[in-house]
């Protein structure tokens, strides 16, 4: 009966670092686009527990599967739970929620703001496509009654190094009037690091840069 005993925490020693090199491999490929780019800044925040807790949870369970020893086992299984469980609420306070997306077309919002005009409110938001990535694209999202605009900004010029997150979506977007009712101006928030302002015509779908924000 021993023996089996044995034998058992052999076993589930090895299941248990599969199953944990499994998980802190998916994880890591959730938060960089399936291993395209590195983590942002609130990626990194999320990975941390699971690259502190995953070294040490392997280590205990090696120790359990060559010397069958249960508090291995245990201790183990322990440190790789505890670290995932701060993985996922590190996730939620730097996104938002509990867990990635599993989608290849890793979208960040700013969150909608909404602008006061003469003709209702008008919301909008700014979408960062794979930022990280040569394929990324930056969209702003308009939404006035019940039409909905999309309008491609050259924001980055190539993939981003690193930008801040979006607090507010005045952080990385800032839609204003102008005397044309059909057409806004867009200023690049601070926290995306790009000095830029553009202006969107609802009616046309055109997009024009107009140079850095005036201060």
């Amino acid at each position: 009966m021993k023996g089996e005993d044995l034998v058992d925490v052999r076993r589930v020693a090895q299941g248990a670092i599969f199953g944990a090199t499994i998980l802190a491999i998916i994880w890591t490929g959730l938060l960089t686009n399936w291993f395209r780019y590195f983590p942002s800044l609130e990626g990194t925040i999320a990975l941390a527990p699971i690259v502190v807790a995953t070294p040490l949870a392997l280590l205990f369970l090696g120790v359990a599967a060559s010397t069958r020893r249960r508090w291995g086992l245990v201790v183990g299984i322990g440190v790789f739970a505890l670290g995932a469980l701060a993985a996922l609420m590190a996730h939620r306070e730097a996104f938002g929620g509990y867990l990635p997306g599993f989608s290849k077309d890793h979208v960040e919002s700013s969150g909608t703001a909404e602008l006061k005009t003469s003709d209702g409110t008008v919301r909008y938001w700014l979408e960062l496509h794979n930022p990280f990535a040569r394929s990324h694209r930056e969209v702003l999202v308009v939404q006035r009654g019940s039409d909905t605009h999309r309008f491609e900004l050259p924001i980055f010029d190539e993939e981003s190094d690193g930008f801040g997150g979006a607090l507010e979506p005045e952080d990385w977007v800032v839609m204003s009037s102008t005397p044309d009712k059909q057409i806004f101006s867009v200023s690049i928030g601070k926290n995306l690091l790009v000095s830029k302002t553009f202006r969107v015509n609802l009616a046309t779908g055109e997009v024009v840069a107009s140079g850095p924000p005036s201060n």
